[in-house]
């Protein structure tokens, strides 16, 4: 069961880049306690959704996409490399306390310390940001 793309709750933390011909939508995705990219066409259709958690990287090709051109695969080699920049996109051993909103931040955290480039300083106490 993939993540949830339309209708997920909590708080809405897009980040449009440009790869190539796609575009990629990294977000936290809190029901699930992890960083989350999905990869979109040009025309903006759904065609992979890519994450990484304890069991290792998952590539969820959407049956649209039946060819597996180098461009995508890139683009998805690509993305494992910006979503590992996320220091917390596993989701492992959130901080307790924080609100939905602070957890979707959490898994936006960066390895530069910034979080959706606002920078955020520490999430040691647990409180909510």
């Amino acid at each position: 069961m993939g993540p949830r793309l339309r209708g997920r709750t909590g708080l809405d933390l897009r980040r449009w880049i440009r790869e190539g011909m796609f575009k990629i939508n990294f977000f936290g995705n809190i029901d699930e306690c992890r960083t989350v990219a999905a990869i979109y066409d040009g025309d903006r259709n759904l065609i992979a959704v890519v994450y990484e958690d304890d069991r290792g990287w998952h590539t969820s090709l959407m049956p649209e996409t039946r060819d597996s051109s180098f461009a995508i695969e890139g683009s998805i080699a690509g993305v494992r490399r910006d979503l590992s920049r996320n220091v917390n996109h596993r989701g492992l051993n959130p901080p307790v306390g924080l609100t939905r909103s602070g957890v979707a931040l959490w898994l936006m955290l960066k390895d530069d310390g910034t979080a959706i480039g606002m920078p955020m300083g520490e999430f040691t106490d647990g409180r909510s940001v």
